[in-house]
């Protein structure tokens, strides 16, 4: 009975203590344990980072600021909007993991940082117009109490009164930079983001514009300077060292690393692989993917079929090396098939039958 009613404390009592009454202060108990584990991942990720709902604070503002850019050359597509519509299958996956949310892309970064409740967001793409993207939203967001109004910055009635607005923000050639890039996409963007108001499926949003909510956590994010964008190579050696780095020095956790489709255009370079171990990650830790494969299903009404990877997996299967590039370790979720893959997503774990190695290993006797 005694070791009962330790593990009881253990487990239970100082939980409590440790959470005080409530995740925001409020003294209201969280509702549910996904809520209630929510809050001590956050908590416990946060470091100096502090809470989304408030400003960086000054030190991690100038370690983040210090953070380096890699230059590249750009490349000839401009992915200045996502063409992945079905984020709303990894939503539960997501749901509240807090922590660092680090990804290349667009704005499908913000709709699963709202997923995660991430206290921050770190933008790497090798297409230095992207990072242009996300300070354009970085402008108009925080201006924009609702989705509708973001929106409303696009349009053709609203141009010069927005460019106005990029015009008080930035200045020089920065300036000149966004204006071109809004007056170049601005169209389209309205379009774009129109539609995204309206993606939700099954009573699930897919955007961070089709929910309140999730809107509202980005715009914090925005509002609070925890959106970071640099230009980098997840394979090169200066933008993913330092970040690895920087975030290690402020007690930060990467909870959430998407890859989108880009690992289809390079190998896992032992400089990729270093890249890797260098995030400060825990067991809560997920990739998340797209890809086109004839045996993985596309979702229903998308181009992609979405693959979700606990990082620790991802870690083993890079350590073993003739899992050379993406394609190779997606052949150990084909052959393994159901309950592992699934209608337009699957997930990947150490569960998961490592065949690819277990095949070399038969041919290397």
């Amino acid at each position: 009975m005694r070791w009962l009613l330790l593990w009881t404390l253990v487990c239970v009592a100082l939980p409590e203590l440790a959470r005080g009454q409530s995740c925001d202060g409020s003294g209201a108990e969280a509702s549910t344990l996904r809520e209630h584990d929510a809050c001590l991942g956050s908590s416990a990720t946060a470091g100096v980072l502090g809470r989304a709902s408030a400003p960086l604070p000054e030190e991690a503002r100038a370690v983040l600021a210090a953070l380096p850019s890699e230059r590249i050359p750009p490349p000839r597509e401009f992915y200045y909007r996502s063409n992945e519509r079905r984020h709303d299958l990894v939503a539960e996956l997501l749901d509240g993991v807090g922590g660092v949310v680090l990804g290349v892309g667009a704005d499908q970064l913000y709709t699963l940082a709202a997923y995660a409740r991430a206290s921050l967001l770190l933008a790497v793409d090798y297409d230095a117009r992207v990072g242009l993207v996300h300070e354009l939203y970085g402008a108009l967001v925080p201006r924009s109490a609702t989705p509708a109004e973001l929106v409303a910055h696009f349009d053709a009635e609203r141009e010069a009164a927005t460019v106005a607005v990029l015009a008080e923000v930035f200045e020089g050639s920065r300036e000149r930079q966004i204006v071109r890039l809004y007056r170049r996409t601005r169209a389209q963007m309205q379009d774009y983001l129109a539609r995204q108001i309206g993606r939700v499926r099954e009573g699930r949003a897919g955007s961070w514009l089709a929910d309140a909510a999730l809107y509202d956590h980005v715009r914090e994010l925005f509002l609070h300077g925890r959106v970071v964008a640099r230009t980098g190579d997840l394979t090169g050696t200066t933008t993913l060292v330092g970040i690895g780095a920087a975030l290690r020095r402020l007690g930060a956790v990467v909870r959430v690393i998407y890859f989108s489709n880009a690992e289809q255009f390079f190998a896992y370079t032992p400089q990729f692989r270093q890249n890797m171990r260098a995030l400060p990650t825990d067991a809560q830790t997920l990739v998340v993917r797209t890809t086109r494969h004839p045996s993985l299903p596309n979702a229903a009404g998308d181009r992609w079929h979405y693959v979700v990877q606990d990082f620790g997996d991802f870690g083993a299967r890079l350590r073993a090396r003739v899992y050379g590039r993406s394609t190779v370790m997606l052949e150990d979720l084909v052959g393994a098939g159901a309950p592992f893959v699934g209608p337009g997503i699957s997930r990947m774990t150490a569960e998961l039958p490592r065949l690819t190695l277990e095949r070399w290993r038969a041919r290397a006797r």
